[in-house]
């Protein structure tokens, strides 16, 4: 889920969805799913991750549709506590 003005994008396999909402309400609704706010703007179900790039002090993570999703600083803590790097 990346957040885009006063909307959300919802990414899946099925493609994509411009949703009025705001990123925290969306973040609440998926509740239910694994997943982390990697960055202000993005949060990341954990079934949606390929792989994981390092390059120098920046973690990109690479998801299944084949975007990148950025981690933050403070996201890269919650990326660790999830066990996922």
């Amino acid at each position: 889920i990346s957040a885009e003005d006063h909307y959300v994008r919802v990414h899946s396999s099925a493609g994509d969805e411009m949703i009025l909402m705001r990123l925290s309400d969306a973040v609440r609704e998926a509740a239910a799913l694994s997943g982390v706010q990697t960055h202000r703007s993005w949060w990341v179900a954990e079934k949606g991750v390929e792989s994981i790039n390092k390059t120098g002090g920046k973690i990109d993570l690479v998801l299944k549709n084949g975007l990148s999703a950025p981690v933050s600083r403070s996201g890269q803590k919650q990326v660790r506590d999830a066990g996922w790097i």
